[in-house]
């Protein structure tokens, strides 16, 4: 919790790690088509990730839940809109 600081963060990034990224990016890029078909509607995929970590309106409420968790779980209060 202390990464964060007032004006910007703890640390800067690391020495070469934007050209790491980079390269990394370009091998994405590459892949990124042949990932999606992998994924997307794949059934076994789709079994095993719909439903897991489902926190109904009662529990996000119980363990004061805020941001969009509480609202995914149905928490219709947002203090964004209702207090600008």
């Amino acid at each position: 919790m202390n990464y964060m600081r007032v004006g910007g963060v703890l640390h800067d990034l690391p020495t070469g790690w934007l050209q790491r990224l980079e390269a990394w990016l370009t091998t994405f890029d590459h892949s990124w088509e042949e990932l999606n078909k992998l994924i997307t509607g794949n059934e076994i995929f789709m079994k095993r990730t719909q439903g897991v970590g489902y926190i109904d309106l009662q529990q996000a409420t119980a363990y004061g839940m805020t941001g969009p968790i509480a609202r995914a779980s149905g928490v219709e209060y947002d203090l964004r809109v209702n207090r600008p």
